[in-house]
């Protein structure tokens, strides 16, 4: 589960460093999709659920431009395989 709060966190705040401890960068995934992975907002992803080799290829597709959307794209830029798994 926390595998998956990182991806979203790391989706979610341009401004926020990527270089933090993992709980620093689940912190930012969930201010937007819930800390546990179920978003207040219907117009979040849920990524509650999902494994982490789809938020890795969602990531990938949105640092590579082949997935869009303004504010993850920004964060995705930055995201490191690692971090991911």
């Amino acid at each position: 589960m926390r595998r998956v709060a990182l991806a979203a966190a790391l989706l979610v705040s341009p401004a926020a460093p990527y270089s933090g401890s993992i709980d620093a960068k689940v912190d930012i995934c969930a201010d937007c999709h819930g800390l546990k992975g179920l978003p207040a907002d219907g117009k979040i992803p849920i990524i509650w659920g999902q494994n982490a080799g789809y938020l890795y290829l969602q990531l990938r597709d949105l640092q590579k431009g082949e997935r869009k959307d303004e504010r993850m794209s920004v964060i995705a830029h930055d995201v490191v395989k690692e971090d991911v798994q």
